[in-house]
């Protein structure tokens, strides 16, 4: 059993750096429409609490800054 828990974990820990290099905007790069931030997309950005402050974000031209950016 446990070697089939570290099988899995090690398989997890080389898929997710491919997994994240796909998914995640260059540095730097913030939503710049409302939609970005629709379906989940707040995520991607790993700067916002949730959907609303991601929207917030763009709707105030950036002048609301994200929670996560402090």
């Amino acid at each position: 059993m446990k070697k089939y828990i570290i099988s899995t974990l090690v398989g997890l820990a080389i898929a997710v750096p491919v997994f994240a290099a796909v998914l995640l905007p260059p540095p730097g790069d913030l939503p710049t429409d409302k939609e970005q931030c629709k379906k989940g997309g707040w995520q991607v950005y790993g700067v916002f609490k949730n959907q609303g402050d991601c929207v917030s974000f763009v709707a105030t031209g950036g002048r609301n800054q994200p929670a996560g950016a402090e």
